[in-house]
């Protein structure tokens, strides 16, 4: 540094100081004792006493952090020269007091005592020109980074400096303190919807002042409150979003900056008290969640989600609990490997402006070991997030495929219009995309969705917070099928941004624009896997039934992709997207390619990632059924043939490629009445026959019966779903009475658990001695169920009987009504009205229908709804 330089710059700390002294005298300031010598309790936060020179020797050690550490010298040189003001005008200096703490105690060289003056320049130039009021762009994280700064660099730094001088900055940090405890905009934190990333940072800080502080004020009542304050803060903010299996409600990039500023109070409370503010267990599984929100063409690219974008690298900008993860985590190896692909020569670098003191405090070399499943699906229903995928960052992209859907509560921080998002990329390219931050990219017109009536998801516009709920149906072994509810989400915002909540005065009346009301909005999506190296067929089907719409009105289907893929009509509801590596073939069927109308229009999302293109479908009707078929294809690959048979209650679908045939039958609507075609029958929602060479696999969803071709393939006795894939059967309960066609099964579960069961010919029954009934007798589940009267149920017998009747039962098991008896034929249907034999109407409730064919019965339960 240059001699004028450094006379200018002790010239503007006296004036800083001198002003800033004169200021404290006029002020009323927080009662503090006497301070101890600065010497004798700091630092103390990141290490003890000689603890600089200690990490300083590790550093050397370790070729990542001796590389980083080389990178901040020569940055410091340069930014040594800057003027206080100038640090200030990007996040209030937060990166640079960090890398001037680290420098100011490790730095055998002369750059450690200028270190030391710069950091009480800026400390003073931060006191006289700031104050902990909010910033009007950062809000309360405006305060909080400066809270951040007055730590780091009192304890760093000020060991040279005046009494007077360091009572100056403990003042300030108690009056940070003490705004920060009654002030609306910080306390509000502890409430649902405010609770975000924001408030991990306030009390991750909160906790950190108290640490600084606690030994050069014993007993100071504040610094107790303030303690207090941040670990309620924790308990709700992380507690409620970051979820117990991993998954944060707000995306990774916004965990990503949570946990950047939680992890240095955690550094200081493990080092100081022994006292953990993050479980392991659950920081594990947290990295695994990041692995999955990757891309599997690296860059550091990961979804982009809830405000933010995939070209903005946020994880590898704020990757410090990768670096923490490293040396300090249950998963050593799993944080290395991730962090190569966010951060390394497989990721996007930021260089100095990424969290460099994480680095030199935490990084630990060593081997990487990546996620034990290369391809395969995963489900977090803490944030309600569903993904199947091919392919990690590393291993070339011209395979992968990454799929994803979402469907969660919200409870506070940031959030989209985004229930039912799907996600598809493959070979590298996006056929379909979310489109992350922006004006236009929050909509719901930014996402893959439909609109009904030209309006999307509550219409709220910024983040109002939308409510779905994603449900797994069954877990097998050649199938995916996942199934949101959307209504909420079209209807209305959430309860927690209702008027008066969680204060008198809260007003969101912004998002109030009484929404899109729907009386159903569901999203389903069944993946069919096939054989190796081939990538799924997949099969999306949207019910969209606006609240009491008689009229018919606009339903738009939409579907973002990558703006420069080649994008062709084939006719007849076929469309294909390509590019070199790859296409995308979609398939429509339903409605009838004749009724609806499309268009393929750019989007501009107003953010750094690329625009896209979308593909809009429309169908004017009263109510909307698309059923889509996606096959992602490899250049010259076999396309299937597929065709579509439509009836009254329902479809079937061929898809027939190579040797293998899969014959699917859909109910209509929300599948509560039969599909019936021949010898074809389901009662249930979706079903799959499946043929490939000697292999038969089937598939019953959300149902009780499916038959092909006149024979019994599954039957439960409640709604349900169960699978057979030629060595086992699946179930989606444990409970259920079942009967399955599964002439090589050796094996019953659900959910990974063995079920009981006994094997009469090519049928597993269950459970033992309760098996429900061949296939001769069968009482069908009621339509609608559940649903007002009259309530429908079908009878069908393998042979004729002499008696057939009906019984309803009430909750309490007494008999309220008989219908029949009836000889009529082999397929009957018995109608109930809803009343009792009196012709008095029944209330709501559950009800038993019992079917009795001369000495044998049958029964099941229906739900009568009044309205």
């Amino acid at each position: 540094m240059t001699l004028a330089r450094r006379t200018r710059r002790r010239t503007v700390v006296r004036r800083i100081l001198l002003v800033i002294l004169l200021t404290v005298l006029l002020r009323p300031a927080p009662a503090a004792a006497e301070l101890p010598p600065h010497a004798q309790n700091h630092p103390r936060l990141l290490f003890g006493a000689n603890g600089g020179d200690s990490l300083y020797a590790v550093i050397q050690t370790q070729p990542r952090r001796w590389e980083v550490w080389l990178e901040l010298q020569d940055l410091a040189v340069i930014l040594l020269e800057r003027d206080p003001e100038v640090f200030f005008m990007d996040s209030f200096a937060y990166e640079e007091i960090e890398q001037f703490c680290l420098i100011a105690q490790c730095e055998p060289g002369p750059l450690s005592g200028e270190s030391r003056e710069l950091l009480e320049t800026l400390i003073l130039y931060q006191i006289e020109t700031y104050d902990a009021e909010t910033d009007d762009f950062l809000a309360i994280l405006g305060p909080i980074l400066r809270l951040h700064n007055l730590c780091w660099a009192y304890d760093n730094a000020f060991a040279q400096a005046p009494e007077a001088t360091r009572q100056l900055v403990v003042d300030e940090i108690l009056l940070y303190l003490e705004t920060m405890l009654v002030v609306d905009a910080f306390t509000n934190y502890l409430h649902n919807p405010y609770i975000s990333n924001k408030g991990i940072s306030l009390g991750a800080n909160l906790i950190l002042a108290q640490l600084t502080l606690a030994p050069d004020l014993p007993g100071e009542p504040l610094l107790s409150d303030a303690r207090a304050f941040g670990e309620a803060l924790l308990a709700k903010c992380l507690g409620e979003l970051l979820c117990e299996d991993g998954s944060y409600h707000e995306g990774s990039g916004y965990m990503s900056w949570a946990l950047r500023t939680l992890l240095p109070a955690a550094h200081a409370a493990a080092r100081l008290e022994g006292l953990k503010l993050i479980d392991d267990d659950r920081f594990a599984r947290a990295l695994e969640w990041t692995a999955w929100q990757s891309f599997p063409s690296g860059q550091g690219y990961f979804l982009n989600r809830n405000d933010h974008n995939t070209r903005d690298c946020m994880i590898s900008r704020h990757h410090s609990f990768l670096e923490w993860g490293t040396s300090r985590g249950p998963d050593p190896g799993l944080a290395r490997w991730l962090l190569r692909r966010v951060s390394g020569d497989l990721g996007h670098s930021w260089g100095t402006q990424s969290d460099v003191p994480a680095t030199l405090l935490w990084h630990e070399d060593g081997p990487e070991i990546g996620p034990a499943d290369v391809e395969g699906t995963r489900f977090w229903p803490g944030e309600g997030f569903w993904v199947r995928r091919r392919g990690w960052p590393g291993v070339p992209v011209a395979g992968s495929y990454l799929l994803t859907m979402e469907g969660g509560q919200f409870v506070g921080g940031h959030a989209q219009e985004d229930i039912g998002q799907l996600i598809l990329r493959a070979h590298g390219y996006g056929f379909a995309l979310d489109n992350g931050w922006g004006p236009n990219s929050k909509q719901t017109e930014g996402h893959n969705l439909p609109l009904v009536g030209g309006l999307g998801q509550h219409n709220a516009g910024n983040a109002i917070g939308t409510d779905g709920e994603l449900h797994l149906e069954l877990d097998g072994s050649f199938f995916d099928f996942v199934r949101v509810d959307m209504t909420a989400a079209y209807t209305t915002h959430s309860p927690f941004n209702d008027p008066g909540y969680p204060f008198p005065d809260s007003d969101w009346s912004w998002g109030y624009d009484g929404g899109n009301p729907m009386t159903d909005a569901w999203r389903e999506l069944l993946v069919l896997t096939g054989g190796p190296g081939e990538m799924p067929e997949i099969y999306l089907r949207d019910l969209l039934y606006p609240h009491k719409s008689y009229e018919p009105l606009p339903i738009e289907w939409r579907q973002h992709m990558t703006r420069f893929l080649d994008f062709q009509d084939g006719g007849e509801g076929l469309w294909r997207a390509s590019y070199t590596e790859g296409s995308l073939r979609i398939f429509l069927h339903q409605p009838p390619s004749g009724e609806v109308s499309y268009e393929l229009t750019n989007f501009t999302n107003d953010s750094v990632d690329r625009d896209t293109k979308v593909f809009r479908v429309t169908h004017e009707s009263e109510h909307a059924e698309f059923v889509w078929q996606w096959n992602p294809l490899s250049p010259g690959e076999e396309e299937p043939a597929t065709s579509t048979e439509r009836f009254e209650n329902g479809l079937r679908l061929h898809s027939r490629r190579g040797g293998r045939e899969r014959k699917l039958l859909l109910t209509a609507g929300l599948g509560e009445a039969p599909l019936v075609i021949g010898p074809d029958r389901l009662d249930g929602a979706w079903a799959l026959v499946e043929r490939e060479g000697a292999a038969t696999r089937t598939l019953l969803l959300r149902g009780t019966l499916l038959r092909e071709d006149g024979r019994l393939l599954a039957e439960l006795d409640e709604r349900g779903s169960a699978a057979y894939d030629g060595d086992s059967v699946f179930l989606s309960d444990p409970t259920l009475g079942f009967r399955v066609w599964a002439p090589g099964a050796s094996a019953v579960s659900a959910w990974g658990e063995p079920v009981p069961f006994e094997r009469e010919g090519n049928y597993v029954v269950g459970p033992p001695g309760g098996a429900p009934p061949a296939d001769d007798f069968v009482l069908s589940q009621a339509w609608p169920n559940p649903g007002p009267a009259p309530l429908r149920f079908r009878v069908e017998l393998g042979s004729p009987v002499k008696e057939l009747y009906l019984e309803i039962f009430d909750p309490s098991g007494r008999r309220v009504r008989r219908l029949g008896p009836d000889t009529a034929g082999l397929d009957s249907i018995f109608v109930w009205d809803g009343c009792d034999a009196t012709g008095r109407e029944l209330p709501s409730g559950l009800y038993l229908a019992r079917c009795r064919a001369d000495d044998r019965t049958r029964s099941r339960k229906a739900l009568l709804l009044r309205p």
